[in-house]
């Protein structure tokens, strides 16, 4: 799966378990493109010096505090972190790499160049910068009814829109949709307080699960559409073969018989 929430999650206890508390000696930025309203400059003043002390996550974004300034991570559709021990080769399409006075290195790992890495106070301020809605591994279901049932539009791109929920991204939307039987073009307008209910407590199962299986497609229940995600692939549930549309520009994969089109 390309880096949404459960991904993301992931890339935070890689870092946690890896990076922190070591003197940040270097920092090479090598692709100025993925750095969001800083500069290389300003990232080495930064940091140098500073050990990361925290990591957090929120959406599809990763936290990293080096005790005052933090790092914040977005990974795009390729990208990913990884920990370098000494004699490690750094990674082909290394955009930033962090060295560590004891001779490990951070590397941001992002072949199609699609992440964006920036520097921000806190991240509270980041969040509210970029107007990300609440994460939608820990939103409340009162918080997820006051932000989804009064919109209109279709459901999928509703549930992959980061202003309203952070984190669900094309896979998981698909998966969402499935699971409750929904099609994705259903509108928001016509569920009931119930089925939009069944949504949000779908949502939170399947980034549960996600997680805990370390999103390996085939550690996931074989009752998932992410198992049979291509065109004329059974459905998991009834047999039929899946379908392949596009949702407001995304691909999306349905099966006809058990997500009637509304």
């Amino acid at each position: 799966m390309m880096p949404e929430l459960p991904s993301v999650e992931l890339f935070r206890r890689h870092v946690e378990d890896t990076s922190l508390h070591q003197p940040v000696a270097r920092v090479d930025v090598m692709d100025e493109y993925i750095l969001d309203e800083t500069t290389p400059e300003q990232l080495e003043d930064a940091l140098t010096g500073r050990c990361f002390n925290d990591t957090r996550r929120h959406g599809k974004y990763l936290f990293i505090s080096a005790g005052g300034p933090w790092l914040a991570m977005h990974f795009g559709m390729t990208g990913r972190p990884v920990y370098l021990h000494g004699g490690d080769e750094t990674p082909e399409h290394t955009r930033l790499l962090i060295s560590f006075a004891n001779n490990r290195r951070l590397a941001f790992d992002c072949p199609r160049r699609l992440g964006h890495i920036a520097l921000t106070t806190g991240m509270a301020a980041f969040i509210q910068r970029k107007n990300l809605g609440p994460d939608a591994g820990s939103i409340t279901w009162e918080q997820f009814q006051r932000r989804f049932q009064p919109r209109r539009g279709m459901l999928k791109p509703a549930l992959m829109d980061q202003h309203a929920v952070a984190g669900v991204g094309n896979i998981i939307a698909d998966e969402i949709v499935f699971q409750t039987g929904l099609h994705p073009e259903a509108t928001i307008d016509r569920l009931d307080s119930a089925m939009l209910h069944d949504v949000y407590r779908t949502m939170r199962g399947i980034l549960q699960t996600a997680v805990s299986r370390r999103i390996a497609r085939e550690a996931l229940p074989g009752s998932y559409l992410a198992v049979h995600r291509n065109e004329g692939e059974p459905c998991p549930r009834c047999g039929t073969s899946l379908q392949r549309i596009r949702v407001s520009g995304r691909s999306s994969y349905v099966c006809p018989r058990c997500q009637e089109k509304p």
